[in-house]
């Protein structure tokens, strides 16, 4: 399967800038993070424990390593990694999911204020949209297929596993709908059923425009 496109100077500075806005996001969060555990009487340790349990930053993380690795370029077996069509698909369909489901959901009980509102657009708007535009430009038209879908899941599936081990452990988890001491482990594994369906569609979605919508060499209008 061929690679993203990574050669065209104006591509590769749309990704240098958006990586940049990507990881100041995410390091904002995180110092935002434990400033707000340490008001609230919290430890240090306890704001990295609930920074990093957000799927929200988790993705982001994963768009601003995609981005790095166009705007470099990389060439180790990592960046080669993540200018595999799928693999830069696969995280424009998480981080759709990341936008819509605050924006659905999570906005209507969370009005953050100053840099955390700075923090909440940058993660939840901004790079999500960011990030499609360079989806639509980088990834060749015809290079997705629908027997890799499957392996797309693998990542919002593993965060699961990842958060529900978490909180029987600990006892927190990062958002309302999987939080199982509330609602009960049947309603969390409803809400995340169809949160995963969501990204099923938003993926099966994000083919169909490849293969059907999508005009051919769209990435050259950024020569």
């Amino acid at each position: 399967m061929a690679p993203i496109s990574t050669h065209h100077p104006r591509l590769r500075t749309y990704a240098a800038l958006f990586a940049i806005v990507g990881w100041c996001a995410v390091i904002l969060q995180f110092f935002l993070s434990i400033d707000l555990a340490l008001g609230n009487g919290k430890t240090v340790a306890l704001g990295i424990i609930v920074y990093s349990g957000y799927f929200t930053i988790l993705t982001n993380i994963l768009a601003a390593f995609a981005l790095t690795a166009v705007a470099l370029p990389m060439h180790s077996p990592l960046g080669k990694h993540l200018h595999r069509p799928g693999v830069v698909t696969a995280i424009a369909a998480c981080i759709t999911i990341v936008g819509l489901t605050y924006l659905l959901v999570l906005s209507k009980i969370w009005a953050p204020q100053g840099w955390l509102w700075v923090a909440d657009v940058t993660l939840h708007y901004v790079m999500p949209t960011a990030f499609v535009i360079f989806w639509w430009f980088a990834v060749p038209r015809g290079a997705l297929n629908w027997k890799d879908l499957p392996s797309w899941l693998v990542f919002p599936l593993g965060y699961l596993v990842y958060v529900l081990a978490r909180g029987a452990m600990i006892g927190l988890y990062p958002y309302p709908f999987i939080d199982v001491g509330v609602l009960g482990i049947n309603a969390v594994l409803v809400n995340s059923l169809l949160v995963l369906l969501a990204f099923i569609a938003v993926a099966a979605l994000l083919i169909v425009i490849n293969n059907y919508v999508k005009p051919k060499a769209v990435s050259d209008k950024f020569n």
